[in-house]
């Protein structure tokens, strides 16, 4: 019916057939190459098709209804079964070998059971044919039907190999069946194919190759490969391409460069410098923050990096309390991850569930992306990207362990934003935001990261309500901080400074000050007023209980001094302390004596 689907189709009648076991040789051969013998028809279509690579198959002609054989489409809902017993309904797509009233075979894939040869069949008709190579493939794949003869079909096979296929069997046939011989002539109809030319200068293989090739030798070795060679006065070559060649791999010139090169040798190649100007390639500043994120993260601070899906786990969410993201998939990779993630906090605190009953305490992090309710002018969701810290430790179960958690995950972040060069965290119980709603952060526990006046994000210690509900004993802190934002943020200044020449004084100091005044604001208000000798503060010691006032604490401070050109004196010292007693007096805290 149409020449694209089948360009080839030949076919011969045999009669005086007898259906017996195939002679030892061909079974043995069969069997050798994988192949079950069957019969001596069927086992003589399968040598022919492993000899030259055309398929062929045998009907019994029986069952040849009006002694017609129709190349066409099947018609949608027609139903067919096939040789291994299979019902298939086709569609409009699938390619049938039909007789004059129903379909005989699948194109190219496997033989209908209502034509299959039978132990009495006396007369069959045997075909070698090609077809659309996509048209098997793709009816093979619809069906499931996976067989020798459909893995050659669908690589598109030569249509000059029908005729020898035929003439090979028509020849072995007497040898396997006595007494069986042709009662047809052969019947091939073929769509006229132009052989294919491809234009190739000689100049044009040395160039590709890298070597000089001379025109006789590219000519020779293109010859011994079957392939016509007619020079033009140009020097041209007009190359005809055979056709077992030209339904496969050989259609443009850089495939004749190929055929040359090989043969040669690629090892003949001398390596050279490319032709070509190689330029960097550009950097992107999102990215290279995100790598020097983890590098920080796991070499520095010696923690795990993880990755999660970038969508919630309902199961997790019913969980934690919180509510499924706006994004939703249409086609879920799982029926409980049906909507993408709002928070990278999600999951690392499934990770965490699944790491607590094995570990003691561990330290983990993820960059990626978060997807929002918001969508861009391209209709895309809204996909910051962030970083998230989580730290847990099963033995911190009272508060001055959480709090040492807490502090632990301060350092970390303080190192972090130091190595990126974006100065110290500020932490505040202001700014918040829509992340004070968050099921996972615990009131009073919580803070907002800011960085260089802004909010980046938050550190929270992970609420005894989702630690209860993820059956996780010991305490958690988390913290997530946007790295665009972070990337927008100046940069601080690095700046040199020489080996210091002069000995540092350290003075520790130990405030008595109410819960509710932050470390955060006593170490600011040190810093303000310890003067330019100033050369580093630190947090060394957190203590609550006797003989502390109970809703106190007692922190202390150690402040390193420092002058680039002398020794200090204790005077100076003394008086940079004095000042940094008064101004803590001023915002409420006592010294402890």
């Amino acid at each position: 019916d149409d020449g694209r689907d089948c360009p080839r189709y030949t076919a011969m009648c045999f009669t005086g057939v007898r259906i017996l076991p195939s002679p030892f040789r061909i079974r043995h051969r069969l069997r050798t190459v994988g192949l079950r013998p069957i019969s001596n028809v069927v086992d003589l279509t399968n040598y022919v098709m492993v000899a030259i690579g055309e398929p062929t198959h045998a009907f019994d002609r029986r069952q040849i209804g009006g002694d017609t054989i129709r190349v066409r489409r099947a018609r949608p809902g027609e139903r067919m079964r096939t040789l291994d017993g299979a019902d298939h309904e086709l569609t409009a797509e699938d390619l049938l070998i039909a007789d004059a009233n129903r379909g005989v075979a699948l194109a190219g894939v496997m033989g209908g059971e209502n034509s299959e040869i039978l132990p009495d069949t006396a007369e069959m008709v045997l075909e070698a044919a090609t077809f659309h190579p996509g048209r098997i493939r793709r009816t093979a794949v619809r069906h499931g039907i996976r067989t020798d003869s459909s893995a050659r079909g669908e690589k598109s096979l030569d249509p000059a190999f029908c005729p020898r296929a035929v003439s090979m069997f028509a020849s072995m046939l007497p040898s396997v069946s006595p007494g069986a011989r042709p009662s047809s002539r052969v019947y091939d109809v073929a769509v006229e194919r132009k052989p294919l030319h491809v234009a190739l200068h000689p100049a044009y293989v040395s160039r590709r190759l890298g070597i000089e090739v001379p025109p006789g030798r590219t000519a020779g070795i293109l010859s011994s490969l079957g392939f016509a060679i007619a020079e033009q006065p140009d020097g041209a070559f007009d190359v005809t391409v055979p056709s077992w060649r030209a339904t496969r791999d050989v259609s443009i010139p850089e495939d004749l460069v190929e055929e040359v090169g090989r043969v040669i040798g690629y090892d003949q190649v001398p390596p050279a410098g490319p032709l070509v100007a190689v330029t960097l390639v550009p950097r992107h500043p999102p990215r290279a923050l995100a790598g020097r994120v983890r590098r920080v993260l796991s070499l520095s601070c010696g923690l795990d990096e993880v990755r999660t899906y970038s969508f919630d786990s309902e199961p997790l969410l019913r969980k934690i309390g919180l509510a499924a993201g706006p994004v939703r998939l249409r086609n879920p990779i799982s029926a409980d991850m049906t909507t993408l993630r709002t928070a990278l906090a999600t999951g690392l605190l499934g990770a965490m569930e699944r790491n607590a009953t094995r570990y003691a305490d561990f330290g983990i992090f993820e960059v990626g992306r978060v997807f929002q309710g918001e969508h861009d002018a391209d209709g895309v969701p809204v996909q910051p990207q962030r970083v998230a810290i989580l730290l847990y430790d099963r033995a911190a179960k009272s508060a001055e362990g959480a709090e040492a958690l807490m502090r632990r995950l301060r350092g970390v972040l303080d190192h972090l934003l130091d190595r990126l060069d974006r100065g110290r965290p500020d932490l505040s119980e202001e700014g918040m935001g829509p992340h004070a709603g968050l099921p996972w952060v615990a009131a009073g526990g919580s803070a907002a990261v800011n960085v260089a006046g802004a909010a980046q994000g938050y550190v929270t210690r992970v609420h005894p309500a989702v630690m209860k509900a993820l059956d996780c004993a010991g305490v958690a802190v988390v913290a997530e901080i946007d790295l665009g934002a972070l990337l927008a943020a100046p940069e601080a200044a690095r700046t040199w400074a020489p080996v210091p020449r002069f000995p540092s004084i350290q003075a520790d100091v130990s405030f008595v000050a109410d819960q509710r005044l932050k470390a955060g604001d006593l170490d600011r208000i040190v810093r303000a007023n310890a003067g330019d000798l100033l050369a580093g503060v630190d947090l060394v010691a957190v203590y609550s209980g006797a003989p502390i006032p109970e809703g106190s604490r007692s922190l202390s401070f150690r402040m390193t001094f420092l002058a680039p050109d002398r020794t200090l004196s204790d005077a100076e010292v003394k008086a940079a302390v004095d000042r940094v007693v008064a101004a803590a007096r001023d915002a409420g805290a006592t010294i402890r004596e």
